[in-house]
Formats: C-alpha cells, structure tokens, sequence
C-alpha cells in the first residue's frame, strides 16, 4: 500500500488518508486482511485517522493510533454516510 508515497501526501498537507481498494480478485484468501493491516499501519505510521473500503466488504474506521473504531465483515453490503474530521474517528450521521 505505497508507504512512501502516502508519507509524502502526508508531508504535503494531507490530514486524513482515505484508501478505495479493489480487493474483488483475492475472493476468500488472507489478501483482503493484509490490506486491511496495511492500511492500520499507514495510519500509525503517518499519525493521521483514515477510512478505507472496497468491493470485497473490508470497510474500516481508524484513529491515528491505529485503533478501529467501526469494522463490517467481508461481503457485506451497505450504505455509509458519515463526516470525516482530521485525526479523528469519524462519527456518524
């Protein structure tokens, strides 16, 4: 998940890091999971919240620290609308 080029988004003045994944063609393997820890660790690594989902159903919330706040199980669907602030745990609406 590019480490280095979300740390220089992130020196360029990015306050949230939001990933769209394409997770579709890994279907029921670990990939979908380790993806999901790598984008736990952008977050730590860069100490900015962040939001990520993808069409296999990983969706995530999480804080700076790396903390999930709100997590649904693979091949679910839904529908979220929430309000996304700089290093914070996005509250819904």
């Amino acid at each position: 998940m590019y480490p280095t080029t979300v740390a220089r988004q992130v020196r360029q003045g990015v306050d949230f890091l939001a990933f769209l994944m394409n997770d579709g063609w890994f279907y029921d393997s670990a990939g979908p999971r380790q993806l999901l820890a790598f984008t736990q660790f952008r977050a730590i690594e860069n100490r900015r919240g962040v939001v990520r989902s993808s069409n296999q159903g990983f969706f995530r919330y999480g804080d700076a620290f790396g903390r999930i706040d709100r997590q649904l199980p693979a091949h679910d669907e839904f529908i979220q609308r929430d309000f996304v602030s700089p290093n914070a745990i996005p509250k819904s609406i």
